[in-house]
C-alpha cells in the first residue's frame, strides 16, 4: 500500500484489523512492540514462557490481546500458539520473533548444554517462528510480515559472547532466506531483521551482575555508543512496527540497525554487551 500522506512514519491505525504474534511479548522489546501494535489499532498474541506475566500484560490490554505460554524451541507449542491466534482473532498477519537469551562464555568454556539452550531459543525459536508464521499468514490470506530480532553482535564478534554471536549472525541469514521464500506467496509475505545495539531491557541483568553492577555496565555501554546513551525498548519497537506495517511494503530481506552509532567506529572498547 503506497504512502498517501506526508504525515509521520506511523499513524494511529496502521494495524487496524491486523493480528500480530510477538514472542518474548511479556517484557522488554517484545512487550514494547505489543503495546505499539495495539495502540495503532491491531490485536496481539503475547507469546512468552512466563505465563503469569504474559497473562497480566494481556489483561491490561483488554480484549485486544491474549496470552499464550510458549517455549519457542518447542514446535508443538508453536502449533498451539497459532491455533490460539486463529481462535481468538481469526488468523495472523504479523509475527515478531523477539524472544532471546544471552550467555557469556568463550568457545573453549562453553558447555554443550549451554550451547543447546541458547541456540534453542535464539536460532531454533526464530526458525520455528518463521516456518509457522509463513504458514499462518498465508492461510489468513492478506499477506503480511515477519520481523526477526538479531543484534549488532551478529555483525561484530566478542570472544566472550561466542554462542550469542553465532546465533544472532544466523538470524541475519535466516531472514534473508525467508524473505525469498515469502516473496513466492501471493500475496507476498515479507521478512526483515532489526539489529539493536545496547538496549535497556531485562537481558542486561545477568551481565551487570558479572561486570560490577548495573551502573558500571550502563556507563560503559553509553561511552561506547556515539549518541551517548542506551536505547529504550520502545525505540526498537518503532523500527519493528515500521517493518511490520504497509509503510514498508517494498522492504524485504533488509536489515535495520538501531544502535546509536555503536557499529560505526572501527573499535568497540566495551566488550561485554547484549
Amino acid at each position: 500500500m503506497p504512502i498517501s500522506s506526508p504525515e509521520g512514519i506511523m499513524s494511529g491505525q496502521d494495524f487496524a484489523g491486523r493480528v500480530a504474534l510477538v514472542t518474548g511479548g511479556a517484557s522488554g522489546i517484545g512487550h514494547a512492540t505489543v503495546e505499539g501494535f495495539v495502540a495503532r489499532g491491531g490485536s496481539a498474541v503475547i507469546a512468552d514462557i512466563n505465563a503469569g506475566l504474559a497473562g497480566e500484560r494481556a489483561a491490561a490490554l483488554g480484549g485486544r490481546a491474549i496470552a499464550v505460554t510458549l517455549d519457542v524451541a518447542d514446535e508443538a507449542g508453536w502449533i498451539a500458539a497459532v491455533a490460539a491466534a486463529r481462535a481468538a482473532f481469526g488468523g495472523l498477519d504479523v509475527v515478531v520473533n523477539a524472544a532471546g537469551i544471552s550467555f557469556t562464555s568463550s568457545v573453549a568454556n562453553t558447555e554443550i548444554e549451554d550451547w543447546n539452550r541458547v541456540v534453542g531459543v535464539n536460532q531454533t525459536g526464530t526458525f520455528l517462528g518463521c516456518k509457522h508464521g509463513l504458514l499462518a499468514i498465508a492461510e489468513t490470506g492478506r499477506g503480511g510480515a515477519i520481523v526477526n530480532i538479531s543484534s549488532v553482535q551478529g555483525i561484530h564478534a566478542h570472544a566472550a559472547s561466542f554462542v550469542y554471536n553465532t546465533t544472532k549472525a544466523a538470524v541475519r541469514m535466516m531472514s534473508k532466506s525467508v524473505a525469498l521464500s515469502g516473496a513466492l506467496f501471493q500475496p507476498p509475505i515479507r521478512c526483515n531483521t532489526v539489529l539493536p545495539g545496547y538496549v535497556d531491557t531485562p537481558i542486561l541483568a545477568p551481565v551487570a551482575d558479572m561486570l560490577g553492577g548495573r551502573e558500571a555496565l550502563v556507563a560503559g555501554m553509553s561511552r561506547d555508543t556515539p549518541l551517548g546513551r542506551l536505547i529504550e525498548a520502545g525505540e526498537i519497537a518503532e523500527a519493528i512496527l515500521f517493518l511490520a506495517s504497509d509503510r514498508a511494503a517494498m522492504v524485504t530481506g533488509a536489515e535495520l540497525v538501531v544502535d546509536g552509532g555503536l557499529t560505526v567506529p572501527m573499535h568497540i572498547t566495551y566488550a561485554q554487551a547484549m
